[in-house]
């Protein structure tokens, strides 16, 4: 009796013993015991575990993941606040004019503010005092002599086809005169068989009366090239068709300074008339 009671005994442990290793043991397979071994996909393998959030070696970690912000897009050189522009030209400019032949130098004192601008031509041999007054914003010019006669005033907008036989090459060379930069710029007159060597300022607008303007033609062609694109020639040579110089001019001073907008106002007690074909513009010559 004691000894059968005794195989029970063993034998009942002998199973308690195999259900205990079962439970503490999972298997590898799904379903073979109480518990599963979870499969770790690619992208879990590649991807460490992250730490709790409170961690802040995890919260650099995390940051570092981020995507940037995107950088804020440039201003264009056009928009208002201009602050990728460059200030527009305040101040006066002085250029000496020297035909090869005839009536001498001739001396221009140009006073610019922005797209405004005046230029008076000081007394010499065979020439008058004279004064333009310019409004490139309006197309506006005032032709008038220096000692109180007639002004007139004319659109300074060129006709459609006024420079059409004009050619502009920029060479990409940059020179100084008088101290600011200039770049060379090659004027053709395909009509006239004539060639402008000029070092030009851009931005600086410029502006030079015809002796005889008349309606859709007040400057030379190569001048309304160059008040076109708002460049100032601070050297030019003029040559014609055969190599020979018709004139050259040369800025001997540059002068920033603030300028009044009075400076650019025509005297009301001047007479105002209204220009004909062929009519020699009051004081200039």
């Amino acid at each position: 009796m004691n000894i059968r009671f005794g195989i029970i005994a063993v034998a009942a442990g002998a199973s308690l013993a195999a259900v205990a290793c079962q439970k503490q043991e999972p298997s590898s397979e799904p379903g073979m015991g109480t518990e599963t071994t979870k499969q770790q996909t690619p992208q879990e393998i590649a991807q460490p575990t992250s730490q709790a959030s409170g961690d802040p070696a995890s919260k650099a970690a995390e940051q570092a993941t981020k995507p940037s912000p995107a950088a804020p897009i440039a201003k264009d050189v056009t928009d208002r606040s201009g602050a990728s522009s460059p200030a527009p030209f305040e101040g006066e400019i002085k250029l000496d004019y020297h035909p090869a032949k005839g009536k001498g130098t001739r001396t221009f004192t140009y006073l610019i503010k922005g797209d405004q601008l005046r230029y008076d031509q000081a007394p010499a041999p065979q020439t008058t005092p004279s004064r333009a007054v310019v409004d490139l914003t309006q197309d506006r010019v005032v032709a008038l002599g220096m000692d109180k006669k007639p002004y007139v005033e004319m659109s300074a907008k060129p006709s459609a086809n006024a420079e059409t036989s004009i050619q502009v090459a920029r060479t990409g060379k940059i020179d100084t005169v008088a101290g600011h930069a200039c770049e060379e710029w090659m004027l053709t007159d395909t009509k006239r068989q004539e060639t402008i060597d000029a070092c030009v300022a851009s931005g600086i607008p410029y502006f030079m009366l015809l002796e005889h303007a008349a309606k859709g033609k007040v400057e030379p062609d190569w001048a309304t090239a160059l008040t076109r694109n708002r460049a100032f020639p601070l050297r030019l040579i003029h040559r014609n068709r055969k190599g020979e110089e018709i004139a050259s001019a040369q800025v001997s001073r540059i002068e920033p300074r603030k300028l009044e907008d009075k400076v650019f106002a025509v005297p009301l007690d001047d007479r105002k008339i209204e220009p004909s074909p062929g009519m020699k513009l009051p004081g200039v010559s």
